[in-house]
């Protein structure tokens, strides 16, 4: 599979994927492993494209389960020394044991190189009759940059996290950093996409903030879910941004505009 960086050359192995096999000895899904279901989702997304708080209306239906990050390498390892896990087709199936809710669609979000990763050992399409797969994106880039970054400093990466207490302090280059980073996610995503044939169902998190029940509902039933109801009782998640986000937004935007260096960087926020 072609997956290609901008200089033409093929994508290395993500950090998780050498980890894992690292981990394991071996990554490769045997042909002859059995089917683990008939039909899943895969969320692609970037650092704080706002695909948790998406998963977490999703499970409140009732109708979805797992959507978490389970391929990040530090977990599999803690799963599978914790449970005597020799392989990674083995972490698959302790995942739909004990991470599925029986009766709903497990569902699980990904990187651009761990979705790879499912493809490069044959866990796709060997071990799921069918993926369903999603893409969370943010059309506010900058808002994401900076969520990334003031969540970098606090340690609070959801709402109910008590972080560091840390006061987060604003940095053109931090920032910029991780402007240059949301940008590389995306391409990478949308790399992978056009080279797997893929036409990913997308989630704006700005429409899903508008009508999160409705947005929820709407693509329940794209996923064969008709008349979903969210519980609210359910729910832990809520939107973190607030007034600092949109001073960092505004001074990046100043200093932005005052650097000669960065016009490309203007161009494309401005898009």
């Amino acid at each position: 599979m072609k997956f290609k960086q901008n200089d033409g050359s093929l994508l290395a192995p993500g950090e998780h994927e050498r980890e894992i096999a690292k981990f394991f000895g071996s990554l490769q899904v045997p042909a002859s492993a059995r089917m683990l279901a008939p039909e899943v989702c895969v969320m692609l997304f970037s650092n704080r494209s706002g695909s948790s708080l998406v998963c977490d209306y999703m499970r409140a239906t009732g109708r979805f389960s797992g959507m978490g990050e389970p391929l990040n390498h530090p977990l599999v390892a803690q799963r599978s020394a914790r449970h005597g896990i020799e392989s990674f087709y083995g972490y698959l199936e302790w995942l739909m044991e004990n991470v599925h809710k029986p009766g709903t669609m497990f569902g699980m979000k990904a990187s651009a190189d761990q979705a790879l990763m499912m493809l490069s050992s044959g866990a796709i399409p060997t071990c799921y009759g069918r993926v369903n797969w999603l893409v969370a994106k943010r059309r506010d880039i900058l808002a994401q940059a900076v969520s990334h970054s003031i969540a970098a400093q606090t340690d609070q990466w959801a709402s109910f996290d008590d972080g560091n207490r840390k006061a987060p302090k604003y940095s053109y280059t931090g920032i910029k950093s991780q402007v240059l980073g949301v940008i590389e996610s995306n391409r990478q995503i949308e790399e992978f996409c056009a080279s797997s044939g893929i036409e990913p169902i997308e989630i704006f998190y700005e429409d899903f903030l508008d009508s999160p029940v409705e947005q929820t509902a709407a693509l329940a039933e794209r996923l064969g879910f008709s008349s979903v109801v969210v519980d609210p009782a359910h729910l832990k998640r809520k939107k973190q941004a607030g007034s600092l986000n949109r001073e960092f937004m505004e001074k990046f935007r100043q200093d932005l505009d005052a650097s000669s260096s960065d016009q490309d960087i203007k161009r494309i926020l401005e898009r």
